[in-house]
Protein backbone atom coordinates (compact mmCIF):
# COMPACT_ATOMS: atom_id res chain seq x y z
CA UNK A 1 0.00 0.00 0.00
CA UNK A 2 1.91 3.09 -1.22
CA UNK A 3 1.22 6.50 0.67
CA UNK A 4 1.55 9.94 -1.48
CA UNK A 5 5.18 11.24 -2.15
CA UNK A 6 5.73 14.23 -0.58
CA UNK A 7 8.22 15.49 -3.61
CA UNK A 8 5.50 14.65 -6.15
CA UNK A 9 2.44 16.69 -4.26
CA UNK A 10 5.13 20.19 -4.51
CA UNK A 11 6.64 19.07 -8.18
CA UNK A 12 2.96 18.80 -9.47
CA UNK A 13 1.64 22.26 -8.12
CA UNK A 14 4.84 24.13 -9.20
CA UNK A 15 5.48 22.26 -12.04
CA UNK A 16 6.45 25.77 -13.78
CA UNK A 17 9.12 28.38 -12.70
CA UNK A 18 6.17 31.28 -12.36
CA UNK A 19 4.49 29.54 -10.14
CA UNK A 20 7.46 29.08 -7.65
CA UNK A 21 8.04 32.68 -8.28
CA UNK A 22 4.58 33.32 -7.26
CA UNK A 23 4.75 31.61 -4.45
CA UNK A 24 7.63 33.20 -3.09
CA UNK A 25 5.93 36.32 -3.91
CA UNK A 26 2.84 35.55 -1.65
CA UNK A 27 5.68 34.58 0.92
CA UNK A 28 7.45 37.89 1.00
CA UNK A 29 3.42 39.63 0.68
CA UNK A 30 2.31 37.78 4.15
CA UNK A 31 5.88 37.86 6.01
CA UNK A 32 4.99 42.07 5.21
CA UNK A 33 1.62 41.82 6.46
CA UNK A 34 2.51 39.43 9.67
CA UNK A 35 5.20 42.42 11.00
CA UNK A 36 2.63 45.18 10.19
CA UNK A 37 -0.09 43.47 11.91
CA UNK A 38 1.78 42.80 14.99
CA UNK A 39 3.21 46.14 15.28
CA UNK A 40 0.06 47.72 15.09
CA UNK A 41 -1.77 45.10 17.70
CA UNK A 42 1.14 45.86 20.07
CA UNK A 43 0.83 49.92 19.41
CA UNK A 44 -3.14 49.43 20.34
CA UNK A 45 -1.77 47.57 24.24
CA UNK A 46 -1.61 44.34 23.29
CA UNK A 47 1.29 42.70 25.32
CA UNK A 48 4.17 40.62 23.66
CA UNK A 49 2.22 37.48 25.76
CA UNK A 50 -0.90 37.94 24.31
CA UNK A 51 0.07 38.75 21.37
CA UNK A 52 2.52 35.51 21.37
CA UNK A 53 -0.37 33.40 22.39
CA UNK A 54 -2.95 34.55 19.80
CA UNK A 55 0.21 33.49 17.28
CA UNK A 56 0.69 30.35 18.61
CA UNK A 57 -2.87 29.39 18.44
CA UNK A 58 -3.42 30.61 15.32
CA UNK A 59 -0.47 28.01 14.11
CA UNK A 60 -1.71 25.66 16.18
CA UNK A 61 -5.39 25.71 14.35
CA UNK A 62 -3.78 26.78 10.92
CA UNK A 63 -1.53 23.71 10.39
CA UNK A 64 -3.87 21.20 11.96
CA UNK A 65 -5.98 18.87 9.05
CA UNK A 66 -9.28 20.91 9.27
CA UNK A 67 -8.87 22.75 6.15
CA UNK A 68 -11.65 24.42 5.33
CA UNK A 69 -12.25 25.21 8.71
CA UNK A 70 -9.84 27.05 10.01
CA UNK A 71 -11.64 30.37 10.78
CA UNK A 72 -14.69 28.80 12.18
CA UNK A 73 -12.24 27.21 14.41
CA UNK A 74 -9.33 30.07 15.36
CA UNK A 75 -11.76 32.93 16.18
CA UNK A 76 -14.49 31.35 18.73
CA UNK A 77 -11.25 29.69 20.15
CA UNK A 78 -9.38 33.40 20.38
CA UNK A 79 -12.79 35.23 21.94
CA UNK A 80 -12.83 32.46 24.39
CA UNK A 81 -9.31 32.57 25.57
CA UNK A 82 -9.21 35.99 25.43
CA UNK A 83 -6.46 36.62 22.56
CA UNK A 84 -5.99 39.17 19.97
CA UNK A 85 -8.68 37.83 17.53
CA UNK A 86 -6.37 39.77 14.31
CA UNK A 87 -3.15 38.23 15.01
CA UNK A 88 -4.90 34.63 15.72
CA UNK A 89 -6.55 34.76 12.59
CA UNK A 90 -3.24 36.12 10.77
CA UNK A 91 -1.35 33.55 11.40
CA UNK A 92 -3.93 30.58 10.85
CA UNK A 93 -4.13 32.37 7.30
CA UNK A 94 -0.31 30.90 6.64
CA UNK A 95 -1.74 27.67 5.51
CA UNK A 96 -4.16 29.61 2.71
CA UNK A 97 -2.89 28.92 -1.40
CA UNK A 98 -0.94 29.36 -2.55
CA UNK A 99 1.60 27.52 0.99
CA UNK A 100 -1.14 24.63 0.76
CA UNK A 101 1.10 21.82 -1.58
CA UNK A 102 4.05 23.21 0.76
CA UNK A 103 1.81 22.14 3.82
CA UNK A 104 0.32 18.93 2.25
CA UNK A 105 3.92 17.60 1.56
CA UNK A 106 4.83 18.52 4.87
CA UNK A 107 2.03 17.04 6.31
CA UNK A 108 2.44 13.40 4.58
CA UNK A 109 6.36 13.53 4.99
CA UNK A 110 5.80 14.03 8.66
CA UNK A 111 2.77 11.35 8.66
CA UNK A 112 5.92 9.07 7.21
CA UNK A 113 8.35 9.62 10.06
CA UNK A 114 5.96 9.00 13.11
CA UNK A 115 3.11 6.95 11.50
CA UNK A 116 4.23 3.23 9.28
CA UNK A 117 2.34 2.07 7.12
CA UNK A 118 1.38 -1.10 9.31
CA UNK A 119 0.10 1.90 11.93
CA UNK A 120 -1.57 3.60 10.08
CA UNK A 121 -3.22 -0.10 8.37
CA UNK A 122 -4.15 -0.90 12.05
CA UNK A 123 -5.86 2.40 13.34
CA UNK A 124 -7.68 1.94 9.99
CA UNK A 125 -8.80 -1.54 11.14
CA UNK A 126 -10.13 -0.22 14.62
CA UNK A 127 -12.32 2.39 12.80
CA UNK A 128 -13.35 -0.15 10.00
CA UNK A 129 -14.28 -2.51 13.22
CA UNK A 130 -15.96 0.34 15.09
CA UNK A 131 -18.64 1.59 12.02
CA UNK A 132 -21.10 -0.31 10.19
CA UNK A 133 -19.49 -1.72 7.01
CA UNK A 134 -21.46 0.27 4.69
CA UNK A 135 -20.81 3.53 6.84
CA UNK A 136 -17.12 2.54 6.12
CA UNK A 137 -17.70 1.79 2.48
CA UNK A 138 -19.44 5.26 2.47
CA UNK A 139 -16.52 6.47 3.87
CA UNK A 140 -13.99 5.13 1.66
CA UNK A 141 -16.01 5.89 -1.30
CA UNK A 142 -15.72 9.21 -0.84
CA UNK A 143 -12.36 9.78 0.28
CA UNK A 144 -11.69 8.18 -3.02
CA UNK A 145 -13.98 10.61 -5.05
CA UNK A 146 -12.38 13.82 -3.21
CA UNK A 147 -9.30 12.71 -3.96
CA UNK A 148 -9.84 11.51 -7.38
CA UNK A 149 -11.64 15.45 -7.76
CA UNK A 150 -9.03 17.52 -6.01
CA UNK A 151 -5.36 15.68 -5.97
CA UNK A 152 -3.17 15.92 -9.44
CA UNK A 153 -3.04 13.01 -11.86
CA UNK A 154 0.35 12.28 -11.00
CA UNK A 155 -0.16 12.38 -7.15
CA UNK A 156 -3.40 9.91 -7.43
CA UNK A 157 -1.36 8.21 -9.53
CA UNK A 158 0.99 7.15 -6.90
CA UNK A 159 -1.65 5.38 -4.96
CA UNK A 160 -1.59 1.27 -5.85
CA UNK A 161 -4.48 0.37 -4.11
CA UNK A 162 -7.75 1.88 -5.86
CA UNK A 163 -10.15 0.42 -3.70
CA UNK A 164 -8.90 2.94 -1.40
CA UNK A 165 -6.84 1.52 1.21
CA UNK A 166 -3.60 3.39 0.09
CA UNK A 167 -5.95 6.44 0.37
CA UNK A 168 -7.28 5.77 3.32
CA UNK A 169 -3.41 4.90 4.42
CA UNK A 170 -2.06 8.19 3.04
CA UNK A 171 -5.08 10.10 4.91
CA UNK A 172 -3.98 8.59 8.42
CA UNK A 173 -0.33 9.69 7.83
CA UNK A 174 -1.06 12.81 6.65
CA UNK A 175 -4.10 14.05 9.44
CA UNK A 176 -1.43 12.68 12.42
CA UNK A 177 1.49 14.51 10.37
CA UNK A 178 -0.60 17.83 10.34
CA UNK A 179 -1.43 17.84 13.68
CA UNK A 180 2.30 16.88 15.07
CA UNK A 181 3.54 20.32 12.67
CA UNK A 182 0.75 22.09 14.25
CA UNK A 183 1.81 21.52 18.04
CA UNK A 184 5.33 21.90 17.25
CA UNK A 185 4.97 24.83 15.03
CA UNK A 186 2.40 26.38 17.70
CA UNK A 187 5.23 25.93 20.61
CA UNK A 188 7.82 27.43 18.15
CA UNK A 189 5.91 30.02 17.09
CA UNK A 190 5.50 31.43 21.01
CA UNK A 191 8.64 31.16 22.39
CA UNK A 192 10.28 32.36 19.06
CA UNK A 193 7.45 35.19 19.07
CA UNK A 194 8.08 35.77 22.73
CA UNK A 195 11.66 36.11 22.87
CA UNK A 196 11.16 38.62 20.16
CA UNK A 197 7.81 41.02 21.29
CA UNK A 198 10.00 41.19 24.75
CA UNK A 199 13.17 42.91 23.36
CA UNK A 200 11.25 44.99 21.21
CA UNK A 201 9.19 45.97 24.17
CA UNK A 202 12.24 46.64 26.32
CA UNK A 203 13.92 48.49 23.63
CA UNK A 204 10.63 50.94 23.46
CA UNK A 205 10.69 51.56 27.10
CA UNK A 206 14.04 51.92 27.38
CA UNK A 207 13.96 54.34 24.46
CA UNK A 208 10.65 55.74 26.11
CA UNK A 209 12.62 56.28 29.41
CA UNK A 210 15.68 58.43 27.36
CA UNK A 211 13.25 60.80 25.58
CA UNK A 212 11.72 61.39 29.69
CA UNK A 213 14.71 62.16 30.79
Amino acid sequence: MAATDPETVTSTFFAKKGDAQAMKRGARGLWNKIKTAVANELHANTSPLRASLSLGLGILIGFSPFYGVHTIIVLPLAFLFRLNRPLALLAASTTILPFVPFWLAAGIFTGKLVVPVETASRIIDHVRNALPWDQFDRIVASLVRISKHYLPAAVFDKIEDEAGHGILDGFVQWAIGSSVLAVVGAVLTFAVSYYILLRREAARQKKTGAKTE
